[in-house]
């Protein structure tokens, strides 16, 4: 059964899944204002993908669905700016705006995890994102000029299918619909399909970039 609640919202130009960090910058007055808010509060705010419009300045309209973000730390700056550091906590779905000035402020119902579905009946799928992920994230590092011997990944299935979706480098919208998906299961088989296209393209650009024949990561 969903929860409902009111919040202020955080429209920006990225998406934020729930037990991954986001820091954030705070330089607009209506933001300020909002966070000055937010700290005489619980410390829960909104992150709303940007569907329309500009993320400083005019209105922008958000996409319907986004993650609830706890306020961890907060630095405030000599001329009133603020450095902060938040941590996604649930998904939710927002019913109406209640206001718009001068901020975002909405009604919203927290989505709740699908624990349906057994994911242990799963576990070659599980194998595999995860081996994908690891050839994935040392392939980013490695394009970089690094290297990595071992990626730590969450154990869980809810952290481990919203981790994946956060560290992928992929267009906003593509890492909306992860979000959006309602079943871990689900989105683990779309990030496989991901996964798989962008290790190959990873390999390409290695092979290129280092002029070795084709290898994996390991």
């Amino acid at each position: 059964m969903s929860q409902e609640k009111e919040i202020p919202l955080f429209p920006l130009n990225v998406t934020l899944f729930p037990h991954m960090t986001l820091p954030l910058h705070i330089f607009e007055q209506r933001y300020r204002t909002m966070m000055k808010d937010i700290m005489d509060g619980d410390k829960l705010f909104g992150v709303v993908l940007i569907k329309s419009g500009p993320e400083v300045g005019g209105p922008a309209i958000p996409y319907s669905i986004g993650t609830t973000a706890m306020v961890e730390t907060t630095k405030t700056l000599d001329d009133g700016r603020l450095n902060i550091s938040t941590k996604g906590v649930d998904r939710f779905r927002i019913k109406n705006i209640i206001r718009n000035t001068p901020y975002l402020f909405a009604n919203v119902d927290i989505i709740p995890e699908d624990t349906s579905i057994d994911l242990g009946a799963h576990q070659s799928l599980l194998d595999e994102v995860r081996e994908l992920t690891r050839e994935y994230v040392k392939g980013l590092v490695g394009l970089e000029g690094g290297w990595m011997q071992s990626v730590s990944l969450p154990d869980t299935g809810n952290n481990l299918s919203y981790f994946i979706a956060s560290v992928l480098r992929v267009d906003a919208n593509v890492k909306q619909q992860l979000l959006e998906i309602p079943a871990t299961l689900d989105r683990f088989k779309q990030e496989a399909i991901i996964l798989r296209e962008q290790v190959k393209k990873i390999q390409i650009r290695i092979q290129k970039k280092y002029k070795f024949p084709k290898s994996g990561f390991n």
